[in-house]
């Protein structure tokens, strides 16, 4: 089965996939593409809350096989405060 990379951009910075998944088709690694946007979704990066991600699968021969590209704004009400302001840092092994 081949080998596929997912490579994460999150506002500004680039995570690079160095260990890759071993996967059985291109359907499978945009599924697991979307699920990581997914996941890179529910967290707070150090650039605020209103970032886009993205996330591109390579293939083993590093090919582009696709991008899946999601921007996230959250908008709070006046009347509600935010329960938490601070970012919370993303790790590189947070994205696999």
């Amino acid at each position: 089965m081949p080998r596929y990379f997912i490579d994460a951009i999150i506002g500004t910075r680039v995570y690079h996939d160095a260990e890759g998944s071993i996967l059985r088709d291109d359907l499978s690694a945009l599924d697991l593409a979307v699920s990581t946007l997914h996941d890179l979704a529910r967290m707070r990066t150090e650039e605020g809350r209103n970032v886009p991600i993205s996330a591109t699968v390579r293939s083993e021969r590093d090919t582009c096989v696709c991008t899946v590209r999601m921007d996230l704004a959250i908008a709070w009400s006046a009347a509600v405060a935010p329960p938490h302001d601070q970012p919370e840092r993303i790790r590189p092994s947070a994205i696999h």
